[in-house]
């Protein structure tokens, strides 16, 4: 029995098991899809043996994302739906895409597809040379308006939305070599990224800049019916526009201190076109780091240094997605073995420390207020082929949902949530065919020998 109620927020449902009749009652469709989503699990986790009781369930979190590198390493559509699929599952309800950075501009767009075209593919002799290993040969691929639209369909059908992200104005270096313009030729600044890349920051003081940015943003404000578009803001290096005369003019122009400043100023002025488009603006952290003030627009920023970094922006104001590299980038290893994928920068992040987090401590009234959710990130500079995404994901995604979804005093700890990820929740990935399998993804759960922390490397 399915019903419609009125609920105080959307997603809300409550399930009456009893050895009869099911009844299912929701505030919305969404409600409904998550109240199936609950009994499609209690069927895998008892063995098709669902017990009888009372479900009254609300998400935590209006912000439950899962976010893709598509640049570092180019996904099959097929592989981004398989994603969207395994979201829905586990009841997120954000994709943030990646499909901008240094390497590759992979969204084919209607005012400058020559971006896309040019950059999508890296190889010897190419625009983007090898990296990550790709190999001499041409590899990659971009994702034009049909693939675009089939990606949102398959998105909305699981409702989730879909947030495109174009990193501005570091992580610029296939876009810069296409359109040298975009900097200042009188700048001598030999500026270096903290992935090693010379010269990739765009010049905001430059017309080129904006002749060629401005329209690429308008079309995914068109192209994407979500909230919000990401503008980036991470990771400019400081000797950015260090020697550039025109950025000291427009320092000038517009009483500017410090290249945050500058780095400030771009990202506001280009919200102003976001929100020209009827959008909203989402950065990363760094993009409030300056101290311009004047026409500052009300983003979503997303804080992804540490966990602490995240709770200074919500205490001063902000509207933030928790997304901590030490707890739930799942680039990062999932062990210390020799040969497990991932980096270790921020941490070694196994299963239970994607849940064993106090997402919003001592109960903080600032933090409940600006904190909209959390967030996990899968950056690919390790990926080799679309089916390694899958035993980086799982099963610490496990954590990444229970966090966003569950309330805290009954959020499943990292035990309890490993013995479940051993047994029930393996089954279920193999039933849906994701193709977790690495024996040291289950096995090395909960050795106390495997988990370390960032600060005991």
């Amino acid at each position: 029995i399915i019903k419609a109620q009125r609920y105080k927020s959307s997603s809300s449902y409550s399930l009456v098991i009893t050895s009869d009749v099911i009844e299912l009652n929701a505030g919305d469709e969404q409600g409904l899809f998550y109240g199936l989503v609950t009994l499609l699990q209690l069927n895998q986790m008892y063995h098709k043996l669902i017990p009888c009781g009372t479900i009254i369930d609300q998400p935590r979190f209006d912000w439950r994302g899962q976010h893709l590198d598509c640049v570092r390493h180019f996904y099959a559509v097929e592989s981004i739906l398989k994603l969207l699929d395994l979201m829905s599952l586990f009841k997120l309800n954000k994709f943030h895409w990646h499909g901008t950075d240094d390497e590759a501009f992979r969204f084919k767009l209607d005012s400058n597809p020559e971006l896309a075209n040019a950059t999508a593919k890296r190889g010897n002799n190419l625009l983007v040379p090898p990296i990550f290993g790709s190999g001499p040969s041409p590899t990659g691929g971009c994702y034009d308006s049909s693939d675009i639209k089939q990606i949102i369909e398959r998105a909305s059908s699981n409702y989730i939305d879909v947030m495109p992200e174009f990193d501005l104005p570091g992580h610029n270096l296939s876009l810069i070599q296409l359109f040298p313009a975009t900097r200042d030729p009188r700048d001598k600044s030999n500026e270096v990224s903290v992935q090693g890349y010379l010269k990739n920051t765009l010049n905001p003081a430059m017309p080129e800049t904006y002749s060629i940015v401005e329209p690429l943003i308008d079309d995914l404000c068109k192209l994407f019916p979500g909230e919000y578009i990401h503008l980036g803001g991470d990771e400019v290096s400081p000797e950015s526009w260090k020697y550039s005369p025109a950025v000291e003019a427009l320092k000038a122009k517009y009483n500017l201190e410090t290249n945050k400043d500058v780095a400030s100023w771009f990202i506001n002025k280009l919200s102003d076109r976001v929100e020209s488009n009827g959008k909203k603006t989402a950065a990363w952290q760094e993009a409030e780091e300056g101290s311009y003030l004047e026409k500052k627009s009300d983003k979503l920023l997303f804080a992804w240094q540490n966990l602490e970094s995240g709770y200074k922006l919500a205490r001063k104001g902000f509207k933030v997605v928790l997304c901590p590299a030490e707890h739930i980038y799942f680039d990062m290893a999932q062990s210390r073995n020799y040969a497990d994928r991932g980096a270790n920068w921020a941490a070694v992040v196994p299963l239970e420390s994607t849940v064993d987090w106090p997402i919003i401590p001592n109960n903080e009234p600032e933090l409940e207020a600006n904190i909209q959710g959390i967030q996990g990130h899968l950056w690919c500079e390790t990926i080799l082929k679309d089916s390694e995404m899958e035993s980086m994901l799982c099963p610490r995604i496990l954590g990444l949902s229970e966090s966003a979804w569950t309330s805290d005093p009954n959020r499943r700890k990292g035990s309890e949530l490993s013995d479940l990820a051993k047994t029930s929740f393996r089954e279920l990935f193999d039933r849906i065919g994701w193709d977790y399998y690495k024996a040291e993804n289950f096995d090395m759960m909960s050795d106390p020998a495997t988990i370390k922390r960032s600060d005991e490397r």
